[in-house]
């Protein structure tokens, strides 16, 4: 799957549970420019909200699989 250097910062901040407003800010960009990437996301990936987004990132090698903590 190939997606933008964008696309995989906001998958990145997805799988750290951030909101499409920290997301925004901690990017650079508007709320409804995050919004449309991450609708691209999910439907490039099959999904239909961020936790199956993260999930299906993880899934295929996108991002990292999450640690146990404790």
């Amino acid at each position: 799957v190939r997606i933008t250097e964008r696309q995989r910062e906001i998958i990145e901040l997805i799988g750290m549970d951030k909101t499409n407003g920290e997301i925004a800010k901690a990017l650079g960009y508007s709320i409804p420019t995050i919004k449309k990437d991450l609708q691209s996301l999910m439907k490039l990936l099959g999904t239909h909200d961020r936790r199956s987004t993260a999930g299906r990132a993880r899934e295929i090698g996108l991002l990292p699989e999450r640690r146990a903590s404790g």
